[in-house]
């Protein structure tokens, strides 16, 4: 396995809002992505 032909991907997952990052084989950032989270679709409990 070369470690150099991987990528990582992390996601922080919230109430209000998801987190995603991905780094390289070296744990530097490549991006990130935040989304909010709409509740329309949702029941409420």
């Amino acid at each position: 396995m070369r470690r150099d032909k991987y990528i990582y991907i992390g996601l922080d997952l919230h109430k209000f809002q998801h987190t995603a990052v991905v780094l390289d084989c070296w744990f530097e950032k490549l991006g990130e992505m935040t989304f909010q989270i709409k509740h329309l679709f949702f029941q409420v409990y």
